[in-house]
C-alpha cells in the first residue's frame, strides 16, 4: 500500500513528459463468464462509489451514477460542512455501513455531528429474473433478464439527539448522471410548467443508455413543509466529469448565499435560503434535485428498469409500480435485515461469543469491506524499463475492493489477496469477480500488474501526484495467489472436484456455468494461465544476485514501497543490488507451492519442476538468510560498503513482521526453528498487550520518522500469524498459548477501540491499542471478522 507521505520530496513528475499510448494491446478486458446470469443481472447496481458517502453506479465503461449532498441551511456557514465525499473527519461526521450482503441489500448509519443530524441511507434491490410478455398473438413468453433490474434507495433523517427540537432545516440533494457517454440524457416530466419554488413530489425522471435500456426514477418525499421552499429544485446540465457535480453545486449554492448575506445586518437568523435555479439544459447529462427539509423526513428514490417493467406506458404506471414497492419498503427492509443477520450467524458463529458490541463490529467490518467494493474505469500512467517517459494508457476498468472509502478508495494488489479471504467466506462468486478483474488487467506481454489501480481523474484526484505513476519492474506481494488457493481449497472441502483438463480448451465458453463445479472450472480456465504469466514475471524480475534470492525493486533510501512494509527498515538506509530480501524470498516460496498445489488440482500429478523449485529454496533459505547474530533469518542488506563509511552488520539486525514470513508459508523445518520463531520472535519480540507490533520495542529503529511499519499493529499480519499458530497447535502446546493469547489481547484491542469510536482503523498503537492512521479502514482489518469466527 502506499506510504501516508507528505515528506517525501516532489520532483520527479513535475519534469517528465506525457507520452499517449493509443494502441496498448497488453491489457486486456474479458468479461468473466464464470457467473450466471442471475449474478450479473443482480451485480450490474451496486454502491459502486466507495470515495462518497453514498453513491452508486452501473458496472460500465459508460456507468449511471448517483450520489447524495447535504447541509445545514439554517446557518451561515451550513454550505461550507456540505457532505458527499467519504473523509477520515470522523470527530465531526461518522459513517459505515451495518449491514451489506454485496447483492441485494445495503444498510448505512450517518451520524452528522455538525450538522447534527442522523441519517440511514438503504438500498434495497427488487431483482427478477424472468419477464414474461405477452407477444402480439397472445402467446406468452420469458425472458431472461440481464439489465440489472429495479431498486430503492430510502434516505431519512431525524435529530442525532432524541430530544433536540425538531425545527432544524436540512437541505438535500440528491444527483443522477451519464458518465463517458456523449449521447444519453435525462427527461423530466412537468419542467415547463414549473413554478419558481420548483418541481411538487413526486418527480418522474426517464432516461436511457446502452447498458440498461429504457429507464424511469421516481422521487418522493415525506416531510413537514419548508415554508415557502417546499417544491423540489432541480439543475441539469452537460458535464465531462459528472463525478465531480458537487463542487460546482457548493460553488454555486456557497455564491448565492454571499449574495442573500451582503446587506443583512443579523446573520443569525436566515429567512432565506440558496437554491438551485431550476434549469435545465437540453442535452443534460447530470441532473440535482434539491428538498428543504424539517427533520424528521424521508427521501424515496425507486428506480425501474423498462426490461423488468414492459407494461409501464405513463406516468401512471410508474407511480403505480412505484407506490407498490413502497407500500412494502419497511416490510422488505426488516426481512433482508434478518436474512443478513441469519446467515452472518452461518458463516461466522459468533453468537457463543455472547457479546454483542463484538459481534456488531464484526457485523460493520464484512459490511463495509463488501459495501466499499467498486468499479473504476479510465486511464493510467505507467513507466516502463529506464525510460523516463510516462505513458498514459488507454482506459480499462477494475473491479475491487479497496482498503478504505476515506483515503484508500480504489484498488490495492496485495491488500486485495487479504480482501478475498474474508469475502470468499460470504461470497465466493464475487471472490472470483474480482479475483479474475485483477488478473485481467495484467499486461499479457510481460506478466506485471500494476500494485495500485489508480484508473481515471476521479480516482486520481484522492492521489498525491508523485505516487500517481505505476513502473513495470515494481512489484507487490502476491496475496493473491494465496487467495486464489483458499478459494479452491474451500470448495475442495465441501465438493467432489472432478478432474480438469485445462489444456483440452482455451477458449471462453459463451454460455454461463449452471452448476458450481462448472463455475468453478471456468474460473480455473481463466486465472491459471494468466498466474502462471504472472508467476513467470515475479521470477524474472525481482531475482537477486544470489542463485536462488529475490530482491524487491523500486528500493529507495529507508522505503520498499513495492513490498507493502513500506518504510520496515532493510539493515541499510541505501539500497544495494547486492540486498536479499527475506519476505520476497518467503512470498515466492508461497507462489511456488500455490502453483504447485493447483497443478496437482489440475492434472492430478505434482509439477517437477515446482517441486525442484521449492526444494532448492528449502535447502537454500538458511545459506541466503540465516543471520548467526539472532539465530534467526532476516534480510541480507549486503556487505558494509567502505565508500560510504558503513559500519553495520551484513545482515540486518532488525526483528520485526519480516521476521515472521517463514513461518507463515512453510519454510520453518524444523522443531528446533520452530520453537526459536515461538519463544524468541513472537513471544520474546513482538508480542505486546495488544497483539504482535511490526517492529520489536527494543530495535533502535522502533517507532522512528514516519513509524509506518516501524511499530504500530497491523491486523492483516497478525491474521496471518494467528492462521500459522491456529495449525500448529497440536505441534507444541506453547503454539496453543501464544495463540490464544495473541488472538485475546488483538480481539480485546479492536474491541475497545470499537466502543469507543464505533469503527476500525488502519493500524493500532502498541502501547496504547488505540486506533490511527486511516478511518475507517475497512479493508485488511476486516479480518477481525475471520479472527474471531476463528476462520483460517
Amino acid at each position: 500500500m502506499m506510504l501516508r507521505v507528505l515528506t517525501f520530496t516532489f520532483f520527479i513528475l513535475m519534469i517528465l513528459s506525457f507520452g499517449e499510448s493509443n494502441n496498448n494491446p497488453t491489457i486486456e478486458e474479458k468479461v468473466p463468464l464464470f457467473q450466471t446470469n442471475l449474478y450479473n443481472h443482480t451485480m450490474k447496481w451496486g454502491t459502486y462509489r466507495p470515495q462518497v458517502i453514498f453513491g452508486m453506479k452501473t458496472r460500465s465503461p459508460k456507468p449511471i451514477l448517483n450520489g447524495l449532498m447535504w447541509y445545514k441551511a439554517d446557518t451561515e456557514n451550513g454550505i461550507e460542512r456540505m457532505r458527499h465525499d467519504s473523509t477520515m473527519d470522523i470527530e465531526n461526521v461518522r459513517y459505515g455501513w451495518e449491514r451489506h450482503d454485496g447483492q441485494n441489500f445495503g444498510l448505512q448509519n450517518v451520524q452528522d455531528y455538525e450538522n447534527q443530524i442522523s441519517l440511514e441511507t438503504i438500498l434495497l434491490k427488487n431483482i427478477k429474473e424472468i419477464t414474461t410478455i405477452e407477444d402480439e398473438e397472445g402467446e406468452y413468453k420469458n425472458y431472461v433478464n440481464q439489465k440489472g433490474g429495479d431498486w430503492t434507495v430510502k434516505i431519512s433523517g431525524k435529530p442525532l439527539k432524541s430530544n433536540r427540537p425538531n425545527d432544524q432545516i436540512i437541505s438535500v440533494l440528491f444527483y443522477v448522471a451519464f458518465e463517458n457517454d456523449e449521447i444519453s440524457n435525462f427527461k423530466i416530466s412537468g419542467v415547463q410548467g414549473s413554478r419558481k419554488q420548483g418541481l411538487s413530489s413526486p418527480i418522474i425522471i426517464r432516461g436511457e443508455n446502452e447498458d440498461v435500456g429504457p429507464f424511469y426514477i421516481h422521487l418522493s418525499t415525506k416531510d413537514k413543509a419548508v415554508e415557502s421552499y417546499d417544491g423540489i429544485y432541480f439543475y441539469g446540465v452537460k458535464r465531462k466529469e459528472v463525478w465531480n457535480i458537487n463542487t460546482e453545486v457548493k460553488r454555486m449554492l456557497n455564491d448565492k448565499m454571499q449574495e442573500l448575506l451582503k446587506n443583512k445586518e443579523d446573520r443569525t437568523v436566515l429567512t432565506e435560503y440558496p437554491t438551485l435555479p431550476n434549469t435545465i439544459e437540453d442535452d443534460s447529462n447530470v441532473i440535482v434535485f434539491q428538498k428543504f427539509v424539517r427533520v424528521p423526513f424521508e427521501m424515496d428514490i425507486v428506480f425501474l428498469s423498462h426490461e423488468q417493467n414492459p407494461d409501464i406506458y405513463s406516468n401512471f404506471h410508474i407511480k403505480e409500480k412505484s407506490a407498490l414497492l413502497l407500500d412494502n419498503l419497511d416490510k422488505s427492509i426488516k426481512e433482508r435485515k434478518e436474512l443478513f443477520e441469519k446467515r452472518f450467524e452461518q458463516v461466522f458463529h459468533l453468537e457463543k461469543l455472547n457479546f454483542p458490541e463484538v459481534k456488531e463490529m464484526a457485523m460493520f467490518a464484512l459490511s463495509n469491506l463488501i459495501g466499499g467494493i467498486g468499479h473504476f474505469h479510465g486511464n493510467s500512467y505507467h513507466k516502463y524499463g529506464d525510460n523516463p517517459q510516462v505513458h498514459v494508457i488507454p482506459p480499462y476498468s477494475l473491479f475491487t475492493a479497496c482498503p478504505s472509502r476515506s483515503f484508500f478508495p480504489r484498488g490495492f494488489l496485495w491488500d486485495e489477496g487479504f480482501h478475498s479471504l474474508l469475502i470468499q467466506r460470504w461470497n465466493k462468486e464475487i471472490a472470483k469477480d474480482i479475483i479474475t478483474n485483477w488478473f485481467n488487467v495484467m499486461d499479457k506481454k510481460t506478466g506485471w500488474i500494476p500494485r495500485e489501480q489508480i484508473l481515471g481523474d476521479e480516482a486520481r484526484s484522492r492521489v498525491p501526484q508523485e505516487f500517481q505513476v505505476q513502473h513495470d519492474t515494481h512489484a507487490n506481494p502476491p496475496m493473491l495467489f494465496f487467495a486464489v488457493f483458499e478459494l479452491i481449497q474451500s470448495y475442495l472441502q465441501s465438493n467432489q472436484f472432478i478432474e480438469i483438463n485445462i489444456e483440452a480448451s482455451q477458449s471462453y465458453s459463451s454460455e454461463p456455468p449452471s452448476t458450481e463445479s462448472e463455475s468453478m472450472i471456468s474460473f480455473l480456465k481463466q486465472v491459471y494461465p494468466l498466474m502462471k504469466i504472472n508467476y513467470e514475471w515475479y521470477l524474472k524480475t525481482q531475482q537477486g544476485r544470489a542463485l536462488h534470492s529475490y530482491r524487491w525493486r523500486g528500493r529507495t533510501p529507508g522505503h520498499t514501497l513495492s513490498s507493502g512494509l513500506d518504510d520496515f527498515p532493510r539493515g541499510t538506509d541505501i539500497p544495494s543490488d547486492d540486498e536479499r530480501h527475506l519476505d520476497l524470498f518467503s512470498w515466492i516460496y508461497m507462489m511456488t507451492d500455490t502453483m504447485n498445489k493447483i497443478h496437482k488440482i489440475i492434472y492430478n500429478t505434482e509439477s517437477k519442476e515446482l517441486v525442484e523449485r521449492m526444494q532448492n529454496m528449502k535447502d537454500n533459505i538458511k545459506s541466503l538468510h540465516w543471520n548467526s547474530n539472532i539465530k534467526w533469518f532476516s534480510d541480507y542488506a549486503g556487505e558494509p560498503r567502505k565508500y560510504l563509511n558503513e559500519t553495520r552488520p551484513a545482515y540486518s539486525p532488525h526483528v520485526g513482521y519480516i521476521s515472521l514470513f517463514p513461518f507463515f508459508f512453510g519454510l520453518v523445518q524444523t522443531s528446533t526453528e520452530l520453537d526459536r520463531v515461538l519463544n524468541f520472535v513472537i513471544k520474546e519480540k513482538l508480542l505486546t498487550l495488544h497483539g504482535l507490533n511490526s517492529l520489536s520495542m527494543s530495535d533502535p529503529l522502533y517507532g522512528t520518522k514516519e513509524n509506518y511499519w516501524r511499530g504500530p499493529i497491523w491486523i492483516n499480519i497478525n491474521y496471518l500469524t494467528l492462521r500459522s499458530l491456529y495449525k500448529c497447535k497440536d505441534e507444541t502446546k506453547l503454539c496453543e498459548q501464544l495463540y490464544n493469547t495473541t488472538r485475546d489481547r488483538l480481539v480485546t484491542t479492536l474491541g475497545v477501540e470499537w466502543r469507543r469510536s464505533k469503527t476500525l482503523y488502519e493500524q493500532y498503537n502498541a502501547e496504547t491499542g488505540h486506533g490511527q492512521g486511516a478511518r475507517p479502514f475497512t479493508g485488511w482489518t476486516s479480518l477481525i471478522a475471520l479472527i474471531l469466527g476463528e476462520l483460517y
